[in-house]
């Protein structure tokens, strides 16, 4: 809790906001913890909602909507410029007939690294197994060498140095809606993280940081919490010279998951590269103090990161 309500930057402090029962007893709350996101290339604190909770025998009747129609009122008269959230199926209803409307659809995609424990469950032989994965991956790799990829160069560093936040500074942030991700903010969230632990790496085309990727790995899936590049041309080759890089560095990976929305400027260069929608969507909501906001001028860009894990 400490890293999450205290450990990020920000000028705002969080708000909580609790469900008190008539003999005192706190039975449900959730609060707004204020980030910093770039807005068409200028910064402002959205409050980002979080910790959800109602005790089980008071769901159902009511108490989340009304929780969340106070919670606007505050948001409202303090003209908090946009509230933000990725809620559970249950606190969408009451979020959504309490007014909050649903802006991006977020999206689970998954590429497929080395399918032999599908395989062999299905067919229970050893043999046949591996032959089926190996003429998977030399199709993967088959897929990879018909990209250009002279010049890309893959490193796995241990830390977040100042070159992320020139990759930072030269990452164009016109034209959408994107949390920060400047140095500071970046080792907040991975390298403090009190429970995780998260393997970096840079990619170079000619010598240049173009692009970066945050991953974790549990049980056998890497699962990408931030990609980003500084030419959204080269996205394919970013995330295939990382493909390429894994192959090589692990057979134990089994798949690899990225969650974005479908709006997001990477979504359709991840879809051709492979990568296939997998699992539920979940929803971005966002509740607006004005109507018609300069926001929806402008393209989300979400990711995995901008929920705090």
């Amino acid at each position: 809790m400490d890293w999450r309500y205290l450990g990020g930057r920000s000028s705002v402090a969080p708000k909580i906001f609790w469900i008190i029962a008539n003999d005192g007893s706190r039975i449900g709350m959730c609060s707004l913890i204020f980030r910093s996101y770039w807005v068409n290339g200028k910064t402002d604190n959205y409050a980002v909602m979080g910790d959800i909770s109602l005790d089980s025998e008071y769901r159902g009747k009511g108490f989340g909507k009304r929780l969340f129609e106070f919670v606007n009122s505050v948001i409202d008269g303090e003209s908090v410029p946009c509230a933000l959230v990725i809620p559970t199926d249950a606190a969408k209803k009451s979020l959504i007939s309490s007014g909050w409307e649903i802006k991006e659809h977020l999206i689970a995609l998954a590429f497929l690294l080395n399918p032999y424990a599908k395989i062999y469950k299905k067919i229970r032989n050893h043999f046949i197994s591996n032959l089926l994965k190996y003429l998977y991956q030399k199709f993967i790799w088959l897929i990879i060498d018909c990209q250009t990829l002279k010049g890309f160069k893959v490193e796995t560093v241990d830390g977040i140095d100042e070159s992320f936040e020139k990759f930072w500074n030269l990452f164009r942030k016109d034209n959408q809606i994107i949390e920060d991700r400047n140095i500071e903010t970046l080792k907040w969230r991975y390298l403090n993280h009190p429970t995780g632990r998260f393997k970096i790496v840079k990619i170079f085309y000619n010598t240049n940081l173009t692009g970066f990727i945050i991953y974790r790995e549990i049980n056998n899936t890497c699962f990408i919490y931030e990609f980003m590049t500084l030419d959204n041309k080269k996205v394919r080759q970013v995330l295939f010279s990382f493909i390429q890089n894994l192959l090589m560095e692990s057979q134990q990976i089994e798949v690899i998951r990225i969650t974005l929305n479908k709006n997001h400027p990477y979504f359709k260069a991840i879809r051709k590269a492979g990568f296939f929608i997998r699992g539920k969507e979940t929803n971005l909501l966002i509740h607006v103090p004005v109507a018609g906001s300069v926001m929806n001028s402008y393209r989300w860009f979400v990711t995995s990161g901008d929920k705090d894990i």
